[in-house]
């Protein structure tokens, strides 16, 4: 009778055991050699497959690779200045920031909140001309829903000769949140999810102007992508589709003022489990009982300010779609970016002092992330 052989089990065994009984630490440091050494691999059947690298020297790769950051830096630098300049949104907001400040009936309080507004952008827009492009190239199953890695490090803070990568440094889609770096390395970063459960984003309710423009930033890339990507075979029903949003636009009238309400934290719901929880937000702490530059506090029930003699009338301080907004009071995020939309608000019961909410993350499905752009962090 054959003898069974344990040698190979044991020996399996006991490299498992060894990989389970490591330290988080030095977790930490075989994932960033495994994921360099991927990154190294995927590199080299790139330049085998395209001759022209491959007869290149490292000094002119290098070079190569450093000018087409700077390329496209200016790219997007450009971008955002054309959007600043010609954007409707931007001139009118100029053209009444204009009005208010030589107008002599006009009161302190709306030249201060046209000040902060001005001020607002104008910090985002510097943060923004500084950003560095990135793509996702490694992620976890075991932790789907709160990290990526991208495939920029402490390399490229030497090209470009700026630490613009660091610990906390913000990182978008557009104008939506989607991360903050929490781990570098030379050639790649850890990106932590705002979908991950350990990341808090001071937030506040935002209900008129800010809103009525992002939901038209989402209409108009709809109607992009349905007019540039036809199919034949549903060329009727896209074709009806485009004119039934058309049409809503057309017939949309958007709001010329934005009321700030309350104030909270928003959390993520990751867990380690394979694409667990998506884009789903929680959000807890919401009230507006001190009052700020923004206005007068409310009751939390009743709506209506605590200032005796006021005329102001009542608002409902939370709303199924009111849009969040990140405060910058984290100190991790600048204010004014976009973090989600309030999906269902949490019924008040006795005795309590805030709101629980849930909402969906506006930079949209985080299973299919591929490109981000990587703030400076904030000093």
């Amino acid at each position: 009778m054959r003898r069974i052989n344990y040698r190979s089990y044991i020996f399996l065994t006991g490299i498992f055991f060894v990989l389970f009984s490591f330290s988080p630490g030095r977790s930490l440091v075989l994932r960033q050699m495994t994921i360099c050494a991927f990154s190294c691999l995927w590199e080299r059947i790139y330049l085998l497959t395209h001759p022209l690298h491959l007869s290149m020297s490292s000094v002119a790769k290098q070079e190569l690779e450093t000018l087409r950051q700077e390329n496209y830096l200016l790219h997007l630098q450009v971008d955002h200045i054309r959007e600043w300049l010609l954007s409707e949104d931007r001139i009118n907001e100029q053209i009444d920031l204009l009005k208010s400040m030589n107008s002599a009936s006009s009161e302190e309080k709306e030249k201060l909140f046209l000040r902060r507004r001005r001020e607002e952008i104008m910090k985002i827009l510097q943060l923004k001309s500084k950003a560095i492009p990135a793509k996702v190239i490694f992620r976890e199953p075991g932790s789907w829903s709160n990290y990526v890695w991208i495939n920029v490090g402490e390399a490229d803070n030497k090209n470009l000769q700026e630490g613009v990568i660091a610990k906390n440094s913000p990182v978008i889609i557009g104008n939506s949140v989607v991360g903050v770096v929490d781990l570098i390395h030379k050639t790649q970063s850890r990106v932590r999810l705002i979908t991950d459960n350990r990341l808090t984003i001071a937030v506040r309710a935002v209900r008129g102007k800010q809103q009525d423009h992002f939901l038209l930033e989402q209409l108009n890339a709809l109607l992009f992508s349905l007019e540039k990507n036809q199919n034949s075979s549903c060329s009727q029903e896209v074709q009806e589709a485009i004119s039934a949003l058309a049409r809503l636009k057309a017939q949309f009238i958007p709001v010329n003022q934005n009321i700030y309400l309350a104030k909270g934290e928003l959390q993520g719901t990751g867990r380690p489990l394979w694409r667990s929880c998506g884009s789903f937000l929680k959000g807890t702490g919401f009230n507006y009982d001190f009052s700020d530059q923004e206005g007068f506090a409310r009751d939390l029930r009743s709506g209506l300010t605590y200032e005796k003699g006021s005329r102001l009338p009542s608002i409902a301080l939370l709303n199924v779609g009111d849009l969040l907004i990140t405060t910058g009071l984290d100190g991790v995020f600048p204010a004014g970016l976009y973090a989600g939309i309030v999906s269902r608000v949490d019924i008040l019961q006795e005795g309590q002092c805030f709101y629980h909410l849930e909402a969906i993350a506006t930079a949209g499905s985080f299973d299919e992330l591929n490109f981000v752009c990587v703030l400076p962090a904030l000093k």
